[in-house]
């Protein structure tokens, strides 16, 4: 694994944070959709759309509201994959440390994963779509050095 993976498989751990017999992975760091054109009105509002959908299908007391989803996710994060669970790990400090996980859900909400791609500027880039119902759906994007950790995680959700 790489050291991005390891950073946030140890953050993991020593928040305690894995259930008996869960398992890391894989981990990509990662934007909500919009992100990286520095969130105009239309990518802010599908980004709304998105934490809502996640708020949605966190089905505990704990969970996020949108709101609070969007604020701590919306400078970047970590898509930590275990056996059992996707945690969104929100970025903070310096070198993308992990701050603090903003969102768990069980893999068996979601439904099926889609890998494609969109442009930014000039550039296109991957984004990774996660379909959890009929109108549900959250979309990230991922910075050229990050693909590859994009795709090895599109690859381990099937």
């Amino acid at each position: 694994m790489g050291k991005k993976q390891d950073k946030v498989e140890d953050f993991l751990v020593e928040a305690g944070a894995f259930t008996e017999g869960e398992t890391f992975v894989t981990a990509a760091k990662a934007m909500p959709l919009g992100g990286m054109a520095g969130l105009s009105k239309s990518s802010s509002f599908y980004m709304f759309g998105a934490v809502g959908a996640i708020a949605a299908t966190v089905r505990d007391s704990r969970a996020p509201s949108p709101t609070e989803l969007e604020a701590k996710i919306k400078k970047g994060l970590y898509l930590a994959l275990t056996s059992q669970r996707l945690f969104l790990v929100a970025i903070g400090g310096l070198g993308s440390a992990p701050r603090e996980i903003a969102a768990i859900l069980d893999r068996s909400a979601i439904q099926s994963v889609e890998m494609g791609t969109t442009r930014v500027s000039m550039i296109k880039i991957p984004t990774l779509t996660l379909h959890l119902g009929p109108e549900e759906s959250i979309a990230f994007e991922f910075a050229k050095p990050d693909a590859k950790d994009a795709e090895h995680l599109y690859k381990s959700m099937q």
